[in-house]
This record gives structure tokens, C-alpha cells and sequence, in this order.
């Protein structure tokens, strides 16, 4: 058992360390990748310390472990204030980090931190902990909680692609602190100490919650590399799994009456038909990497261009906005797109007033100019007129002169309830 343990927290601290050197390798002077390498490290020192602490049985690693978790929600902090881009909250953080620096010297002072030691375990002891570990549980738990509520408040102020990142993140952190607070803060209250080893297990959630923003949000914008990572990765274990089924089925299905001859040209055979087909199995791991997990990445400056060349080029409405929606839905990878483009029937080109009338004063109707695509076919924009009583009024006067693109198909155009539990992204 200690075994395993002593793997999967090597792996978690490998890991952590990974995906923050893949952040700062891709751009070095981002101060948001900057903090998210230096939380990876102290993260990763902060899971090897359990292991060395249970190898070496010595109570040195138990301090240095406490100085890292110190430092721990002090780093995230730090981090989400560039991540976040906060316009304040700097004052709280400089605070908490005196705090931490002290918290982080109380374990070296002998009795304060740690008393009695009966036996060492992987991450914990047996034994009891001093006064100042009460003192130390509360900083945490508080620090914990500000970390988690400065992410929540991003979160609720947020839009689009950035909320999906916050938001993972935010529930990466709920699940990294709260094993550890359980484990290492509150049992030990109680005098229970011997699942504080655990609490490393933690940063399994944190490290999952943002790999999964990374490569399906583009959190820290390096979706490029994982990208190329995954592909290849999935490209490399369908080979590989090819081959081993190959090599070793076809052995044990025959056993000893397969000629060595035979088995050769098989294994030739089955290679040149990898070959053969390896590029439309590369496409298609790429369409379906690109429709579950990369559907935010594009090249903004790409589509820009794009967009740029075919509103200076086409003067009919129809034509840019059907054009415009075949760029878009490329770029995004969606499925439906719909524009509504108001125009007032019955006023005046220059008529100040920028609402219509309400409804049952005057003549005026406004028509909406709807473009949308199906399961990759693009269609043809439609046109519909509709007075106030249209249950699509409130939709499109919301949404008017901006573009919805959206990742479901939508089958009912006529269900205003349904719409609205459709998730968009405007652009």
C-alpha cells in the first residue's frame, strides 16, 4: 500500500511541475504563467514532501511540508490576481502574505508546530501537534476560503470563455482545499492523525479541473501544445494497440501452428495498412478532438482577416451575413448560427429615436434577418416580419446587432422556452 502511495504522489508532484513548466515555456513573460509555474512548484515540493517525509522518517520533512502548505493558498492567490486581473484586492494579499512567511518559520521552532512524535507516516505523524497548529489550521482554512470566494465573485462578473475557465478552476480549488482542510486541519482536532497523508490526493482535482480548462477552454491560452499533444497521443495508442493485437493475438489465437513466414507478412501487411490510412485517422482524431475538447481554439487574427476582407468586398446584406456565418461557424466549430439584423418599416432613415414604438402606436414593424446552419450544411439566411405580439420580440430585441453562435442544434425555432435554456456565446 505504501507503495502506491509513494507512486501516485510522485506522479501528482511530476505532473504539477509538467503542466507548469508547459505554461511558462509558452509564454515567458505573461505574469499570469509566471505565478502558475511558481504555484506548480511549490505545489509539487508541497506532495514530495509527504514522500520524503515517509522515506526518510525523518521530522525535518514535516516542517519543510508545513512552510510549503504555507505558502500554498498565499501562491494561488497571487496567481489569481494576474489570472483574474483584479483592479484591487492587492492590499489583502500583501497582508496574507506576512502571514504566510510567518506561519512558514512557526514550524522550525521546536514544540510550537509539532510535540509529540510516536510514529512517522507517508505525509503525517502519530502523535500530537503543538499550539500553534490551531492557529496554522484557522490561516489556512481562511486563506482557503478568501481563495475560493475570489474565484466565485471572477466567476459571477464573467462572460463567455472566460467564465468556463474561472469556473473550472474555482471547482479545482473546492476540491484541492477541501481534502486537505478535512484531512490535516479538522481530524487532527480530534486527534485523528493518521489520514493527514492523504490530503496530497487533493491536488489530483486541481490538477484535473485545469488540464481540462487548458485543453477544452484554452485556459493560459497554450491549447496549441496540448492540442498537438493529444492528437498524438491518441494517434500513438491506436497504432500501438493495432500492432499489439496483431503481434500478440495473432500467436496465441494460432499458437504453434502460425508459419514465422506468415506472421512477418502480416505484420508488413498490417503496417502499410496503417500507413495507408494514417492521415484520414489523423483527420478524424483531429475533427474529433477539435468537436469535444479544442472547440474554442481559432486564430483570432485569422478570422478577423477574414471578416475584414468580406465586409469591404460584399456590399448585400445577404450575401456578408451568410458569409460572415461560414467564417464563424469554421472558426467555432459550431453548428448553428443565427443573426438578427433590425430594420424599421414605416420611419424615417434619420428618425432620432432609436426603440420602435410601443406596441399599438403607429405603423411601425420591424423585420429580423435570420441566418442559421444545420449539422454543417449552411443554409441560406431567411427573413420573417413580426409585430410585438412575436414570441421571438424579447429574443431578438436582447440580442439585436450581435451574433449567437451556438453548439446545439436547435430543432424548434418557434419554442422561446427552449431557446432560452441554450447556452451562446456572443460575439
Amino acid at each position: 500500500m505504501e507503495i502506491i502511495q509513494y507512486i501516485v504522489l510522485s506522479i501528482i508532484a511530476l505532473s504539477n511541475l509538467f503542466l507548469g513548466a508547459l505554461v511558462l515555456f509558452y509564454n515567458r513573460h505573461n505574469r499570469s504563467n509566471i505565478f502558475f509555474f511558481v504555484l506548480s512548484i511549490v505545489t509539487s515540493f508541497w506532495v514530495l514532501t509527504n514522500v520524503l517525509l515517509g522515506y526518510f522518517q525523518s521530522i525535518i520533512w514535516l516542517r519543510i511540508n508545513f512552510s510549503f502548505g504555507a505558502f500554498l493558498p498565499i501562491t494561488a492567490l497571487w496567481w489569481s490576481y494576474f489570472f483574474i486581473k483584479q483592479k484591487k484586492g492587492l492590499v489583502p494579499i500583501v497582508f496574507l502574505t506576512l502571514i504566510s512567511s510567518i506561519f512558514a518559520f512557526i514550524p522550525y521552532i521546536d514544540n510550537l508546530m509539532i510535540g509529540e512524535v510516536r510514529r512517522i507516516l507517508i505525509g503525517a505523524i502519530d502523535g500530537k501537534y503543538g499550539p500553534a497548529f490551531i492557529f496554522y489550521s484557522i490561516y489556512l482554512t481562511l486563506a482557503t476560503i478568501y481563495l475560493f470566494f475570489t474565484f466565485y465573485f471572477a466567476y459571477r462578473n464573467s462572460a463567455g470563455i472566460k467564465k468556463l475557465q474561472i469556473g473550472y478552476v474555482m471547482l479545482g480549488i473546492f476540491g484541492f482545499g477541501i481534502i486537505p482542510v478535512i484531512l490535516s486541519l479538522i481530524l487532527p482536532l480530534f486527534n485523528i492523525y493518521v489520514l493527514s497523508g492523504l490530503d496530497s490526493f487533493g491536488t489530483i482535482i486541481l490538477i484535473g479541473m485545469i488540464s481540462y480548462a487548458i485543453i477544452k477552454h484554452r485556459l493560459l491560452d497554450i491549447v496549441v501544445i496540448i492540442r498537438k499533444v493529444t492528437i498524438l497521443g491518441i494517434l500513438l495508442m491506436i497504432i500501438l494497440g493495432i500492432f499489439s493485437m496483431v503481434a500478440f493475438g495473432l500467436p496465441f489465437v494460432f499458437a504453434d501452428s502460425l508459419p514465422e513466414d506468415t506472421f512477418q507478412i502480416t505484420l508488413v501487411a498490417v503496417a502499410f495498412i496503417v500507413a495507408l490510412f494514417f492521415q484520414p485517422l489523423r483527420r478524424s482524431i483531429e475533427e474529433f478532438t477539435d468537436r469535444w475538447f479544442f472547440k474554442g481554439a481559432y486564430k483570432p487574427q485569422q478570422v478577423i482577416d477574414e471578416l475584414s476582407e468580406k465586409i469591404s468586398t460584399i456590399i448585400d446584406l445577404r450575401v456578408l451575413l451568410d458569409a460572415t456565418a461560414q467564417i464563424l461557424l469554421r472558426a467555432f466549430r459550431s453548428e448553428h448560427a443565427v443573426f438578427s439584423v433590425r430594420e424599421r418599416l414605416g420611419r424615417a432613415e434619420n428618425d432620432p429615436h432609436p426603440n420602435p414604438l410601443p406596441e399599438g402606436e403607429g405603423k411601425e414593424k420591424e423585420a429580423k434577418f435570420v441566418a442559421y446552419n444545420t449539422e454543417g450544411r449552411h443554409r441560406p439566411m431567411e427573413e420573417f416580419t413580426y409585430d410585438g405580439k412575436h414570441p421571438f420580440v424579447r429574443f431578438f430585441n436582447k440580442y439585436t446587432g450581435e451574433v449567437i453562435i451556438r453548439d446545439e442544434l436547435q430543432k424548434d425555432l418557434e419554442d422561446i422556452t427552449q431557446i432560452k435554456r441554450r447556452s451562446d456565446t456572443q460575439i
